[in-house]
């Protein structure tokens, strides 16, 4: 008898350790505390990672990367008629696409330059700039001449204000350098090392080039600035 009542004895003071422990853990004495067991113990942390994913834009049939896009596009007289056309159709349906948190700017170079927003500085894609962009777009027609260095000087300029975390800058162009009276190879060379030089921020510099192009700038453009250059 002496034995049974001992026995009972510990197989209660058993349970009551038991049941002790649960309790602790139920109630956050435990490092293992999880009171919605529906969510995973990282779920806090997965919406995080979404909401930091990049931006992820299709333009003439490339994906690009980023949460800051900038536009380097060509106007010289070689774009008139349908090229100009679908550069205006690709960047417009990308402005529509961007959500909120996009930052961009859109530059088109021919002896000149033209750009948008107005004060140089990058626009938020909210509805407001979004649709001013697109009027703006609307309006583009062709020049002539190919002073590509302006327009990557801007969108270089406009990058390092922009407080995107990737920045992208997209070049676009159909032809050789023809800067009325600043052409050739040694204005090639000079925007080569003016670009490596005002992008200290290592923004990604991608080329897209058409048609019967002299790849050897966009080529070096690319290599020198972490970017890819596609033949379309």
């Amino acid at each position: 008898m002496r034995l049974n009542r001992t026995l009972l004895n510990l197989l209660i003071a058993l349970g009551l350790f038991t049941f002790s422990a649960q309790t602790f853990a139920q109630t956050g004495g435990g490092a293992s505390v999880k009171e919605n067991l529906d969510l995973p113990y990282d779920a806090i942390g997965l919406e995080e990672e979404d909401e930091d994913a990049p931006e992820v834009i299709v333009f003439y049939g490339q994906n690009y990367e980023g949460d800051g896009i900038f536009y380097c596009l060509d106007r010289s007289s070689s774009t008139r008629g349908e090229p100009i056309a679908k550069e205006k159709r690709e960047v417009i349906r990308n402005v529509q696409e961007f959500t909120e948190r996009v930052e961009f700017g859109i530059t088109f170079y021919d002896r000149s330059l033209i750009f948008f927003p107005s004060n140089s500085r990058p626009a938020k894609a909210d509805a407001g700039q979004k649709a001013a962009a697109t009027a703006w777009l609307g309006s583009i027609q062709s020049g002539g001449g190919s002073c590509f260095g302006l327009g990557l000087k801007k969108c270089l300029d406009m990058a390092n204000q922009s407080s995107a975390k990737r920045n992208v800058i997209i070049y676009l162009g159909d032809g050789c350098p023809t800067c009325p009276g600043d052409g050739g190879d040694p204005y090639v060379n000079r925007i080569l090392n003016e670009v490596k030089t005002s992008n200290y921020k290592k923004h990604s510099v991608n080329a897209i080039v058409v048609g019967n192009v002299c790849e050897s700038f966009p080529r070096q453009l690319t290599q020198q600035n972490n970017g890819t250059m596609t033949r379309i």
